[in-house]
C-alpha cells in the first residue's frame, strides 16, 4: 500500500537541500518531490535564505537550481491557498521578497528536469539561463486561477520571447514544451533527462573558472542590455570595458 506522506512528515524534511561541489559551484534541489516541489511559504523562505547566504559567499561562483523527482516545480502548493488569497499576500505585501531569484552577482542556472509550471517557471525565468530536458513542459496558468503573475513571469516572458508572444501564453495558459520553448528563447538548451543536471554543472563550472570580477561586470551588462534600448546598451558596454581594461592593464598581447 502506497504511503501518504503527512504534513508533519513533510516538515520533518528539509524542503531545499543545498550542495557544495568544492569547486565554486553550489546546487540548490528543490526537495518536495511527493507534491512536485510546489512552492510552499516554508519553501519560498528556505529559498529567499539560502540565495541571501550565497550573496554573501565569495567563494560561490556559480549556482544550478534544479528539482528533486521527476518535476521541477509545480508552482505555488495550492493547499496553502485560501479563497481570500491567504499565504500570497506575504508576497504581494512585501516587494521587496521578490523576485525569487535576487540578483547574486554569479549565474544562476535552472536545471528544468520536469515540469515548470507558474511559479516554478517564474523561478526558471529568474535564472540567468535555462537547461531543460527534453520532458520539460512550461505553463502559466495564473490567469485560469484568477490571479496576475507576480513574481516575474511577464518580465521574463518578455524578455526572452518579446511581449506579445508572452502576452499569448499567459493569456491561453497553454503548455509549452521544450522543443517549443527552445525556438521562442524561453531555454538556452535542450538536452536528455538523464543529462540535465551534469550539463548545467558543466557550465556552471566553466563560469566558476572564470575571474569572479569579470563575471560579476558581465552579469551587470547583460541585465542592463535587458532594461534599456540597444544603442544606450552599447554605450555603457563600451564604458565598462574601458573601465576594465584600465583597472586591469592589457588583457591581450600583440601578436606578429
Amino acid at each position: 500500500m502506497e504511503h501518504v506522506v503527512t504534513p508533519d512528515e513533510a516538515n520533518a524534511v528539509d524542503c531545499l537541500l543545498r550542495t557544495d561541489t568544492g569547486d565554486g559551484v553550489t546546487v540548490l534541489t528543490l526537495n518536495r518531490p511527493e507534491v512536485r516541489n510546489a512552492l510552499s511559504l516554508r519553501l519560498r523562505n528556505r529559498l529567499r535564505e539560502e540565495f541571501d547566504r550565497l550573496a554573501g559567499d565569495r567563494r560561490v561562483r556559480a549556482v544550478v537550481v534544479t528539482g528533486a523527482g521527476t518535476a521541477f516545480c509545480a508552482g505555488l502548493d495550492l493547499n496553502e491557498i485560501t479563497t481570500d488569497g491567504g499565504v500570497l499576500r506575504a508576497d504581494v505585501d512585501e516587494p521587496h521578497r521578490v523576485p525569487l531569484v535576487p540578483d547574486l552577482g554569479v549565474p544562476v542556472i535552472a536545471a528544468v528536469n520536469g515540469p515548470a509550471i507558474t511559479g516554478g517557471w517564474e523561478l526558471a525565468l529568474g535564472c540567468s539561463f535555462i537547461v531543460a530536458s527534453t520532458t520539460a513542459r512550461f505553463r502559466d496558468t495564473h490567469a485560469q486561477i484568477g490571479l496576475l503573475p507576480g513574481a516575474g513571469m511577464s518580465v521574463g516572458l518578455s524578455r526572452r520571447a518579446g511581449a506579445a508572444a508572452g502576452f499569448a501564453i499567459s493569456l491561453t495558459g497553454r503548455e509549452v514544451g521544450a522543443a517549443e520553448a527552445l525556438r521562442l528563447g524561453l531555454v538556452e538548451y535542450v538536452v536528455e533527462p538523464a543529462d540535465v543536471l551534469d550539463t548545467a554543472l558543466e557550465l556552471a563550472r566553466a563560469a566558476a573558472r572564470l575571474d569572479r570580477s569579470l563575471v560579476r561586470r558581465l552579469v551587470d551588462l547583460y541585465r542592463h542590455h535587458a532594461e534599456m534600448p540597444g544603442y544606450a546598451g552599447w554605450i555603457i558596454e563600451h564604458a565598462e570595458s574601458r573601465r576594465w581594461l584600465i583597472g586591469r592593464g592589457p588583457v591581450i598581447e600583440d601578436r606578429p
